[in-house]
């Protein structure tokens, strides 16, 4: 049985972000003063396959999660946030552990004690 990936849970969300929002968050994202940094030309003019790729190349896949849920929240996009979360969090292949991605004021899942499986799996 096939797992849904990190890297497949943040195409799914930039995916379905309207134009505007994904704007924001690409401008979000070449903002951000923490290290590692996001140069714009990695940026600009991208998809959000590209997108993606420039995240988990970045931040590694749960890292990745965890600053795009810290893009979302800063771009209003909280709902949004807090179902990449929670899918990421049922997704997150067992055994590895990335840390607690906060889908809620205080509240967190742990990422490493489910398991995502594909419907009707």
């Amino acid at each position: 049985m096939s797992r849904k990936t990190l890297k497949k849970c943040l195409v799914d969300m930039l995916e379905d972000l309207s134009e505007q929002n994904f704007k924001k968050f690409c401008a979000q994202l070449q903002d951000r003063r923490e290290e590692p940094r996001v140069r714009r030309n990695r940026v600009e003019g991208k998809n959000f396959l590209d997108i993606t790729d420039v995240l988990v190349s970045t931040f590694t896949e749960e890292g990745a999660v965890r600053v795009a849920t810290e893009i979302l929240r800063q771009i209003d996009c909280n709902r949004e946030a807090e179902e990449l979360g929670e899918t990421c969090t049922l997704c997150f292949p067992a055994g590895v552990s990335a840390g607690p991605i906060m889908v809620g004021e205080g509240k967190h899942l742990s990422q490493n004690i489910f398991h995502c499986l594909h419907a009707g799996a």
